[in-house]
């Protein structure tokens, strides 16, 4: 590890490991290329874990450089040299302040605040090249994977594009597929099951969707997640039967919540277990466990809509008001990133922008709806009926028109489970000429 900076608010514009520490670690994330230079293997790793995925970033330079250093005092010196200068209090996202000032010779200085539980102070002077000084290892590396995670978002933010609540994932016949939802409407299982069976994950929670003719996004809409964990509830660790698997698993450095072990045991879920601590697995995690791995991106092929419906049988219909069906899972205005704190000039999102982009979006892309209760329909059937529901809203349905309606087929037969499901077009208590259903029988 390099020794502390000399100046604490002033520093190389690309850092560089001191002579005999690890070399960088890069990492590829859609077109971003990023590098951390740091020789602490347990942050290398967790790092590597939480960014693994299975495309190549497409441009070789690299866009984003981080330094980290552990060192308590360069933390105290950064706060004692900022104390007599004017400053601004920033909140990163929901509850995370930084108190901010200008770095010497341009850049910003960032000290963490209130409502952080490590302290670090984040240095820039051109907001490409970051130096993440911290207290202690562990606060130092949740800071450095922060900070990963908001420059990819913040950088794709501002080429146009616009973040959902939503998974996705490729199916294993290639087709990609957007899955918005609200909480418990299965997004993440939907996503690692596609994995599963052949597809790849790339969002479980979080989605950015890059218009066409933006920067990066050749052809049509992509879809791009962020490197995150995946964060799971007792529900779906025992959807996805992974209790057991997990439960035998000590996983150095991460805490397993009080009810997997319990999970495991007697297979019941908890009376609170939709509102105690969910479970986080870094991408390798997912590999690991599932078979299947994430991928950063992937271009868009259709929409569906995930909704929570106690039913015996999933039902997939075509959407009414298509863009209010997609539309209620738009983040903007977010409300978890009050605005975007890492650009030289911090901007908040135009929403009325964000809304004509999803005007666009629901006129290229076809949307459909899928009603289920996921703890019982997310299986090993969830790749071919997903598959189904797409090849119902092909490209060119118009949002519910009676002459796309008219084009659709009566029957659809796919596999599942080894055997022939059928799924029959059937009322679904609307007028004529406003939408379809389809049960699956």
């Amino acid at each position: 590890m390099s020794g502390p900076i000399a100046v604490p608010d002033r520093f190389p514009r690309t850092p560089a490991p001191a002579r005999g520490t690890a070399p960088p670690l890069t990492l590829s994330w859609f077109d971003l290329r990023l590098e951390v230079i740091t020789d602490l293997d347990g942050v290398r790793a967790e790092i590597a874990a939480q960014h693994e995925v299975l495309d190549a970033a497409r441009r070789p330079s690299v866009d984003h450089r981080l330094t980290l250093v552990i060192d308590p005092g360069l933390v105290e010196r950064v706060r004692s040299r900022g104390a007599g200068r004017p400053s601004a209090p920033m909140e990163s996202f929901a509850g995370w302040w930084y108190e901010t000032w200008p770095a010497e010779g341009g850049g910003r200085v960032l000290a963490s605040g209130d409502g952080q539980e490590w302290d670090h102070v984040l240095l820039t002077e051109d907001f490409r090249s970051w130096t993440v000084a911290g207290a202690t290892m562990e606060g130092a590396a949740v800071a450095v994977g922060r900070l990963l995670r908001e420059l990819i978002r913040e950088d794709l933010v501002q080429r146009g594009a616009l973040m959902f609540h939503a998974g996705a994932a490729v199916l294993p016949d290639g087709r990609a597929v957007m899955l918005p939802g609200g909480a418990g409407a299965g997004k993440t299982s939907s996503a690692v099951r596609l994995a599963e069976a052949g597809g790849h994950a790339v969002a479980t929670d979080r989605l950015l969707l890059l218009p066409p003719s933006s920067a990066g996004s050749p052809g049509g809409w992509w879809m791009i997640g962020l490197p995150s964990t995946t964060r799971l509830g007792a529900g779906a660790v025992a959807a996805l039967g992974l209790a057991h698997r997990l439960a035998d698993q000590v996983a150095s450095g991460r805490s397993r919540p009080d009810w997997l072990v319990s999970l495991a045991r007697t297979g019941q879920l908890p009376d609170t277990s939709q509102s105690i601590a969910k479970l986080s697995l870094s991408n390798r995690d997912v590999r690991t466990l599932m078979g299947g791995g994430f991928m950063s991106a992937a271009p868009l092929d259709g929409i569906v809509v995930l909704r929570t419906e106690d039913a015996a049988r999933p039902v997939a219909t075509h959407p009414v008001e298509p863009v209010a069906a997609v539309g209620a899972h738009l983040l903007v205005p977010d409300p978890a990133y009050p605005t975007h704190w890492l650009s030289a000039r911090p901007f908040r999102e135009d929403p009325a922008t964000a809304h004509r982009a999803l005007d666009r979006l629901v006129a290229d892309v076809p949307v459909g709806e899928l009603s289920w209760n996921p703890a019982r329909h997310c299986d090993l059937s969830t790749a071919a009926l997903l598959g189904a529901v797409l090849d119902c809203v092909r490209p060119g349905f118009g949002g519910g028109t009676a002459s796309a309606a008219a084009t659709l087929p009566p029957v659809l037969t796919f596999m599942a489970d080894g055997a022939p499901q059928t799924v029959h077009q059937s009322p679904a208590g609307r007028p004529p000429g406003t939408t379809s259903s389809w049960r699956n029988e």
